[in-house]
């Protein structure tokens, strides 16, 4: 009966690591994600200060 319960642990122990393990492309999109962001809000910012610095340089 133990040996039962040890394979029994071992298996769902594979398939708790298998379930949580992340999968490269879905990790390389998210960080994908995120540098377009930070992109995005930095082009936001630079465009903002051309404009600021144009409206004072009137």
């Amino acid at each position: 009966m133990r040996g039962l319960d040890e394979l029994q642990n071992r298996r769902r122990a594979r398939r708790w690591q298998r379930w949580t393990e992340n999968e490269p492309e879905a990790d390389y999109a998210r960080r994908a994600g995120i540098g377009a962001a930070i992109g995005a809000v930095f082009m936001f910012g630079v465009f903002a200060m051309i404009v600021v610095g144009l409206v004072f340089l009137r």
